[in-house]
């Protein structure tokens, strides 16, 4: 579903798109991870950026190597 939306988000202007979700959500972080997002920042909750080139670069390889499962707390 979020390959699907960020098209849409990026058409809209909305560059880069954040997204927020608990550290202990894994299946949310494997997704947005899976889609190009970037962690920013940690403290409890995973805060992911994605960028347009980006976004569409990993919509195409659906993939994203090394994933960063473990969120740092600094």
């Amino acid at each position: 579903m979020l390959a699907a939306v960020l098209p849409a988000a990026f058409d809209l202007g909305v560059d880069p798109v954040v997204l927020v979700c608990a550290e202990t959500n894994i299946g949310s972080r494997r997704v947005i991870e899976r889609n190009g997002g970037r962690l920013t920042v940690s403290r409890g909750r995973c805060c992911y950026q994605i960028s347009h080139h980006i976004g569409r670069r990993c919509a195409r390889r659906r993939a994203r190597w090394p994933p960063s499962w473990a969120c740092s707390s600094t």
